[in-house]
């Protein structure tokens, strides 16, 4: 079963390949603002490890009650 994200994939894959067979040349217009969000991921992949790590090593404190 091909869902909506894979028809659209498939769809995508297909006007690449129709672009390399009839030697189209594709520009990315707004590069830099793809590139940006692309360094905010990053920067937010790096704080998520952090805090994953510090779940990770998270040493709980009890008392009794």
């Amino acid at each position: 079963m091909i869902d909506k994200n894979t028809s659209f994939e498939l769809k995508q894959m297909d006007l690449l390949d129709q672009a390399k067979s009839t030697n189209i040349s594709l520009i990315l217009e707004n590069g830099s603002i793809l590139l940006s969000e692309i360094k905010k991921a990053q920067q937010l992949s790096a704080e998520l490890g952090d805090v994953l790590n510090h779940i990770k090593h998270f040493n709980p404190e009890f008392r009794m009650k």
